[in-house]
């Protein structure tokens, strides 16, 4: 257990610091503070430099939650339909502001959530009718 915790954190110039991050500062990458070291390949036992990134934590919870970044924009595949959909079609932007107006708990797009919504409120108004 002690080699593994030891090969997992590094003390570099006075602090204590992740093995991967350590890798990418001993070879002379400058990462910000508050970057995190990314493993491409998605495995933590794979420390190579070349399979390190360092990105943002924002980016690495996207990446870790199924999304793609191509370019500047991100995708992801919708459950229901099994369409690659860019981040405009899962969330409701405001235009004047450029942020997010709704954040639904669903992780189905735009179209296949109203879908949900519209056979939830049919199924809901036939009980009522029926009772």
């Amino acid at each position: 257990m002690k080699n593994s915790l030891t090969r997992r954190m590094k003390r570099f110039q006075g602090r204590i610091t992740t093995y991967a991050r350590y890798l990418l500062l001993s070879s002379g990458i400058k990462i910000p503070k508050w970057f995190v070291v990314h493993h491409i390949d998605l495995d933590p036992t794979n420390d190579l430099v070349s399979n390190l990134s360092p990105i943002s934590r924002r980016e690495q919870a996207r990446i870790h939650n199924g999304w793609v970044k191509v370019g500047v924009v991100w995708f992801r595949m919708c459950p229901k339909c099994e369409q690659w959909k860019n981040e405009d079609q899962f969330y409701k932007h405001n235009k004047t502001k450029g942020i997010l107006t709704q954040c639904r708990r669903s992780h189905l797009c735009i179209q296949c959530d109203r879908e949900r919504l519209l056979k939830y409120t049919r199924q809901r108004r036939l009980k009522s009718y029926g009772s």
